[in-house]
């Protein structure tokens, strides 16, 4: 909902596009401000990534809320340079 004035407040699902730069078990999501739904986080591969292979499976997520982040653990290493999505829900985001 658009107020035209600060504080923003957005609940939905984002989409992050994204190329892998190196081999890892691990994605690092800031969350910094976002209280996000762990059970609606789904990783995709792009359809246009160079490497084709299938949707990758998180084996677990994990908040670290003092510092805000969430690392994003795979059950398989991923290949170098594929493109990705992360749907993630955002249940709400708050000003900082």
């Amino acid at each position: 909902m658009y107020t035209g004035s600060p504080p923003f407040l957005f609940s939905g699902t984002v989409e992050l596009h994204f190329r892998a730069n190196s081999e890892s078990l691990n994605i690092v999501l800031n969350s910094a401000a976002l209280s996000i739904d762990e059970d609606r986080i789904e990783l995709s591969v792009h359809p246009d990534s160079p490497e084709p292979a299938e949707d990758p499976v998180l084996s677990e997520v994990e908040e670290d809320p003092e510092m805000e982040f969430y690392t994003l653990a795979l059950e398989v290493t991923r290949g170098f340079f594929s493109f990705y999505i992360l749907h993630v829900y955002i249940l709400l985001l708050t000003p900082f």
